[in-house]
């Protein structure tokens, strides 16, 4: 498993793709880290702080990176 793909599995490919916005501006230092997990749980995609962190740290390694655009890509691409 690549370093993408193991970030993706971390956050789950569907939360990233339907997610992306919270994602995008979270790697983008648009939204806090507290407005960004605040965001996950009101979503339900974590059902704490402890598990909307994991899923942005993951994420915001990816926009590090400059992968988004692939790591959507796959999420988009998932196995359905």
């Amino acid at each position: 498993m690549d370093w993408l793909e193991a970030k993706l599995r971390k956050i789950g490919k569907e939360s990233f793709e339907q997610d992306y916005d919270i994602y995008q501006a979270y790697g983008t230092g648009q939204y806090s880290r507290v407005d960004a997990v605040n965001a996950l749980v009101r979503r339900g995609r974590s059902e704490n702080e402890n598990g909307a962190g994991w899923r942005l740290g993951a994420a915001k390694a990816i926009f590090d990176a400059g992968v988004q655009d692939e790591a959507l890509h796959r999420a988009r691409n998932r196995q359905r």
